[in-house]
């Protein structure tokens, strides 16, 4: 079990490390496999040697893909990396978008993921879901300060892409 908590939200970490544990023990884990975390710096650089290396050697079934960087807005590299993984035969590819409210660009959140639904959909980018990584910035710790208006800036991320039918989760 991995749980990454910001460190001023101790007692969030706590709470969830509860409840994880609570759940292994209620549902043990029959099934596990191996899996990768690209960020979008990492997929820039990465070859489809990289790719069938990861899948043979290390063994990893499925990849994550950061597709979506806050101010740094769409990873250009998403669809060659997303093709090559597929490529490569991992089993699940999917992509991620790590998003703050307070970034240039991202907000309204619609407008944001509008955008990466058009690169996705025009570079013909076949992965199975969008996974939102919610996090707070290292260089602005107020990008999440207000509750009602993160769950709106979540809420409108997750109905773009419902909208445009491709499967979310946070």
């Amino acid at each position: 079990i991995i749980i990454m908590v910001h460190p001023s939200c101790c007692w969030l970490g706590l709470i969830l490390f509860t409840a994880a544990v609570i759940s292994h023990l209620a549902f043990p884990v029959v099934y596990a496999v191996n899996g990768l975390d690209v960020s979008d710096e990492l997929c820039q650089g990465m070859t489809a040697h990289n790719w069938n290396c990861l899948r043979q050697t290390d063994a990893h079934e499925f990849a994550i893909i950061q597709a979506f960087r806050g101010g740094y807005q769409i990873n250009q590299d998403t669809a060659r990396c997303v093709s090559d993984a597929w490529a490569a035969n991992f089993s699940n590819v999917d992509i991620y978008v790590w998003m703050c409210p307070n970034c240039d660009g991202n907000n309204p959140a619609s407008d944001s993921m509008t955008r990466l639904v058009d690169y996705l959909k025009n570079n013909n980018v076949t992965f199975g879901m969008v996974w939102m990584d919610i996090e707070i910035c290292d260089n602005d710790p107020t990008c999440w300060n207000s509750f009602s208006d993160n769950i709106a800036f979540i809420q409108e991320a997750v109905v773009t892409f419902q909208n445009n039918n491709i499967k979310v989760n946070i």
